[in-house]
């Protein structure tokens, strides 16, 4: 019932931080009622290396009230590695709540990298309002080199969590996995700001996921992708795939602010290899706004910068289509820059309201 802390350990290698001798089950395990575990306290000597486990490096599943502050979770101790645990770098189910992974600082970062599954994957039955900040997630510590978790980045089954923030100081770096970087199944009003989802820790160069960005499946609803301001906004380019795909009846998710098939320019294009966003068989999404700083870069991507497919009711707003966000380089996106395919109905593309008209040109 008190606190726990973990601080300097080698668990899953050896004593040399680069020779990974398995934990038969978790690195870590908690399944206590209500403890308060903090692992790692964003110190360099404080930093733990919990990797090379057969199951998940960290599990908790039941309890509240972890912290997760600077530590190697699947690399070895410099982060430049592969030494995965066999199952997820973090896993929390069974009710746990008010989990924090990362801080604000550099310190605090945590390096998710090379695990069996995924690299945080927070299960339906678990607790909701999770903080993930300043992470890297299937990249080394330097950010310029994938180590990928096998699944995504990110998994997001419950309601109202945090990823990233509003500063670069909160930025997580989600890019070189070998799935998805960050998938929402059936949550609701979370928030995924601030991140690089698919490029280097520089924000210029390709480091994609391998599938999609980000991916909203499952009827999730209510989601925001971004934010109104600079430093809500996501970079989402450099995938293997769409960068954001809404789709399985998901509704009411709002995408804004982002750049998606450019780098952290806006005037580069750093390319998703299909769509920039695809809406397939999901209904009343808002992409864009009409007021300042809700538009979205869409551009440069493979296919077209955005799709609607089976997909009724929805708002696209406000966004640059093909160009830069400077608004005259030409980026354009290399088949429509909007596709209305089979049976997308009462669609809203731009708006009597000023500033909910779209540019769309260059494709």
């Amino acid at each position: 019932t008190g606190t726990t802390t973990l601080l300097g350990n080698y668990i899953g290698v050896a004593a040399d931080g680069e020779t990974a001798i398995a934990n038969a089950g978790h690195g870590v395990a908690s399944y206590t009622s209500s403890p308060v575990i903090n692992v790692g306290d964003g110190t360099s000597a404080g930093s733990n290396v919990i990797s090379g486990n057969s199951k998940s490096g960290l599990n908790q599943y039941g309890g509240a009230n972890l912290t997760v502050l600077g530590n190697f979770i699947g690399t070895d101790y410099d982060g430049d590695a592969d030494l995965g645990n066999g199952e997820d770098g973090i896993f929390i189910g069974g009710g746990s709540d008010n989990l924090v992974v990362g801080g604000n600082t550099s310190g605090e970062r945590n390096v998710i990298s090379g695990n069996g599954q995924s690299g945080i994957d927070i299960n339906s039955d678990a607790g909701d309002g999770a903080v993930i900040t300043e992470n890297y997630i299937g990249t080394s510590a330097d950010g310029t080199t994938a180590i990928p978790n096998s699944n995504s980045g990110i998994q997001l089954g419950t309601d109202s969590n945090i990823v990233g923030g509003s500063t670069s100081g909160e930025r997580n770096v989600i890019s070189g996995n070998s799935q998805n970087g960050v998938v929402i199944s059936g949550g609701s009003s979370n928030t995924i700001s601030s991140n690089y989802i698919g490029t280097a820790a520089n924000g210029t160069s390709d480091l994609g996921n391998a599938a999609y960005g980000v991916h909203i499946s499952s009827t999730s609803s209510s989601n925001t992708i971004g934010g109104s301001t600079s430093g809500e906004r996501n970079v989402i380019s450099g995938n293997g795939t769409d960068g954001i795909r809404i789709d399985s009846n998901s509704s009411s998710n709002t995408v804004q602010g982002n750049y998606i098939g450019v780098d952290s320019t806006g005037n580069t294009a750093l390319t998703n290899d299909e769509q920039g966003v695809a809406i397939i068989s999901a209904n009343s999404n808002t992409i864009g706004g009409s007021t300042s700083g809700e538009g979205n870069v869409i551009s440069g991507n493979t296919f077209s910068g955005i799709t609607l497919n089976t997909a009724d009711e929805n708002t696209i707003a406000g966004n640059i289509i093909g160009l830069g966000a400077d608004g005259s380089t030409d980026v354009g996106n290399s088949i429509d820059g909007i596709t209305i395919a089979a049976n997308a109905d009462t669609n809203l593309i731009g708006g009597t309201a000023n500033g909910a008209g779209n540019t769309i040109s260059g494709n």
